[in-house]
C-alpha cells in the first residue's frame, strides 16, 4: 500500500529590500560613469541598479513572508534619497554611487526591522545602523595602483521614495541577478 501523504517543502530564496533608481537619475549616473570606464573591470547591468535598504538573506517560505511584508508602511513624511558622489566603494575594488543616509531614511530602515521582527523573520544584521552606507554598486574596478588615486566625482540627484521593492537575489556564475518579487508602498 502506498503512502499518499505529501511532505511540505519550504522553498527559500535570497531576498533584500531596496529602492529603485528612477530613469532620470539613471541617465545622470550613466553620463558620469563614462569617466570611469577605463578603471572598471566589469559594470553592473543598469537594470540591477538599486539602493539596498535591508538585506534579509535566505528566507524560507517566502511566499507567506511576501504577503505579510507587502503591507503599506505609513509615513509622517515621505523620505527622499540623495546621491552625493561616485567613487571607490567601501568594499575592495568596487565603484559606488554614494547616497546620503538621512534621518527619515534611517527611520524607514528601523521601521522595516520592526516589521521583520514582528513577523518573526530572521535577517542578516550587517547592513544596519552605523555600519549602513546606502549606495548603488556600479561595477568592479581593475586591480592596479591607478585605482588608489581614483578621484570622486560629484553626483547630485534627489528623489522621493514612495515605495520599496522586495527583490530576489540569485547568485549566478556570470554575476548576481535581481528580480522584483513584491512592493511595499509608503503613505
Amino acid at each position: 500500500m502506498m503512502n499518499n501523504k505529501t511532505t511540505h517543502v519550504q522553498e527559500s530564496i535570497r531576498m533584500f529590500i531596496g529602492v529603485e533608481v528612477p530613469d532620470d537619475v539613471r541617465e545622470k549616473i550613466q553620463e558620469s560613469l563614462n569617466g570611469y570606464t577605463r578603471f572598471t573591470k566589469s559594470l553592473v547591468p543598469e537594470e540591477n541598479w538599486h539602493v539596498t535598504v535591508l538585506f534579509m538573506g535566505e528566507v524560507f517560505d517566502y511566499k507567506q513572508c511576501l504577503e505579510a511584508l507587502s503591507a503599506v508602511m505609513a509615513q509622517a513624511f515621505i523620505p527622499t534619497l540623495s546621491l552625493t558622489h561616485i567613487g571607490k566603494g567601501l568594499k575592495p575594488q568596487q565603484l559606488w554611487t554614494f547616497a546620503q543616509a538621512t534621518p527619515l531614511f534611517g527611520g524607514l530602515q528601523k521601521q522595516l526591522i520592526g516589521r521583520l521582527n514582528s513577523l518573526d523573520i530572521a535577517f542578516k544584521g550587517d547592513n544596519v545602523g552605523s555600519n549602513f552606507v546606502p549606495h548603488i554598486k556600479l561595477g568592479d574596478l581593475r586591480v592596479g595602483s591607478s585605482n588608489n588615486l581614483l578621484a570622486d566625482l560629484p553626483m547630485l540627484a534627489v528623489w522621493r521614495v514612495e515605495k520599496l521593492n522586495i527583490y530576489r537575489s540569485e547568485l549566478l556564475h556570470a554575476g548576481a541577478n535581481y528580480s522584483i518579487v513584491g512592493h511595499i508602498n509608503l503613505s
